[in-house]
């Protein structure tokens, strides 16, 4: 099976078990020489990632049917990363709305938490 396909799997196969999901959805996995790279933008999500990497690996070698594949995360400098702040200067008002933006359920977790923000 192609890579793709796999990770799709992969990602129904996790809905409702594993809490990274919607990590591992926003992501944009890289296959390269045989191996694939998780790209994660944090040392939270790499750490996140790390915990569960042995299960991904394992799920994706029988998907692709490649014993030899290696599943490793890799964290991405600043530098590299085209992050939503960027080399932006924002208020903490704007950053929110654009953390609401670019992640919606940050708002249904405000909300939840009956949280009333003040700028």
């Amino acid at each position: 099976m192609e890579f793709p396909k796999a990770w799709e799997n992969l990602l129904v196969h996790l809905q409702g078990k594993s809490k990274i999901v919607d990590l591992l959805r926003e992501m944009n996995p890289i296959e390269k020489e045989g191996n694939i790279h998780l790209m994660a933008v944090n040392n939270i999500h790499k750490r996140m990632i790390d915990a569960e990497v042995a299960s991904i690996q394992k799920f994706l070698r029988v998907e692709m049917q490649a014993e030899e594949l290696i599943v490793e995360t890799i964290q991405v400098k600043d530098e590299e990363r085209e992050g939503v702040f960027k080399n932006v200067k924002l208020n903490p008002k704007e950053q929110l709305e654009k953390m609401i933006e670019y992640n919606p359920t940050i708002k249904n977790f405000i909300e939840r938490l009956g949280i009333e923000l003040e700028y």
